[in-house]
């Protein structure tokens, strides 16, 4: 009895694996849950699909259609998207890709991300307090930053 269980089970799982083998999929990759990006910035919304046809991209924002990203899109793996420096804040942001010809074919991100403000930032690292250099001697001066223009350096004394 037991070996016919196994064998059965096998077969069940075998063929409802086929058929999923064979149906369309799409897979949102990114974002797809964690991601913080910023209004007026560049992304990619990444995905993967084994269709042919176009694809659709929403936006929605607390489970709820918030806009339209792309309304048709090849399928190609992966589409530009700048959010537009409007955009809300918030951090219950969802990605729908479907494809335009079966609205039966699509997914979501699987967690929320978010769209925060962008705050720039510098921080030295180094000389960083404590330090004590001679005149005509050679220092690196680190920082890190989250910004992508020029940055100036001074020298303050007291």
């Amino acid at each position: 009895m037991s070996k016919l269980y196994f064998i059965t089970t096998f077969l069940i799982l075998a063929f409802f694996t086929q058929i999923e083998a064979f149906g369309q999929t799409i897979t949102v990759a990114s974002p797809n849950g964690g991601e913080s990006w910023q209004p007026g910035s560049f992304h990619l919304i990444i995905f993967t699909d084994n269709i042919t046809e176009n694809i659709k991209i929403d936006l929605y924002k607390g489970g709820v259609f918030d806009s339209e990203i792309n309304a048709s899109t090849p399928s190609d793996g992966s589409t530009n998207w700048d959010i537009p420096p409007g955009a809300e804040i918030g951090s219950d942001y969802k990605i729908k890709i479907t494809s335009v010809d079966d609205a039966t074919v699509f997914d979501f991100s699987d967690a929320d991300f978010t769209i925060e403000t962008y705050s720039p930032s510098i921080i030295i690292t180094s000389p960083n307090g404590g330090e004590s250099w001679s005149a005509g001697s050679f220092h690196l001066i680190t920082f890190t930053d989250n910004i992508t223009e020029k940055v100036k350096i001074d020298l303050y004394k007291g």
